[in-house]
């Protein structure tokens, strides 16, 4: 099962194994709203270790997506938390206003795809360059104020001399990030070799 979800400026993808359902492919649509309420639904999903099933010994969840053809997806959280669901807007949605203009949404879907293709090409095919940071940690770069909102923007050099990583935004705010040793993480045991380049 995959997800995606655009603003038209960021692509988010995950996917998850399929234990049952449909053998052909089946595209859902579903609001913001509704994603965000099944996320939030799905992130409560959660119980202390103490209290936790032995099919959930972690204490998180493994919700359950079902889908009712041609109405909605729904998901049920396994532990805490109440369900929630997302009416299928499959080809009903009309064109939408993004960044570069009035998109037809089975196009922007398309494009999404086509974006992120490169992403999975052979070991020859992939850029040379790696770098891997604490996504909190570029978080923090969001709060810095500039004259207009329009002018934010973060402008990152990367060095050869080390993993350290430059940033300027706007005329004024100067910074620099540390970049995580990628060989450590992927020799770390618990890190999944698919996470990496």
């Amino acid at each position: 099962m995959e997800f995606t979800a655009t603003d038209c400026y960021t692509i988010g993808q995950d996917w998850a194994e399929l234990e049952s359902g449909p053998t052909t492919r089946r595209e859902v649509w579903v609001s913001h709203e509704a994603a965000k309420a099944i996320e939030a639904s799905a992130r409560k999903d959660v119980v202390p270790k103490s209290r936790a099933p032995m099919d959930a010994p972690d204490g998180r969840g493994r919700g359950m997506f079902t889908y009712h053809s041609g109405d909605a997806l729904h998901f049920a959280p396994q532990l805490e938390g109440i369900p929630a669901s997302g009416k299928d807007q499959t080809g009903r949605v009309g064109p939408v206003h993004c960044p570069t203009g009035i998109v037809n949404l089975a196009a922007l879907w398309g494009a999404c795809d086509d974006l992120l293709e490169p992403l999975e090409a052979g070991e020859g095919e992939r850029p040379p360059d790696k770098a891997m940071f604490d996504p909190s940690l570029l978080g923090r770069f969001s709060k810095v104020k500039t004259p207009g909102r329009q002018l934010t923007h973060m402008d990152m050099l990367f060095t050869d001399a080390s993993n350290v990583t430059l940033v300027r935004i706007g005329a004024r705010f100067r910074g620099a990030i540390m970049a995580i040793d990628r060989e450590t993480a992927a020799n770390h045991p618990d890190m999944e070799q698919e996470a990496l380049w």
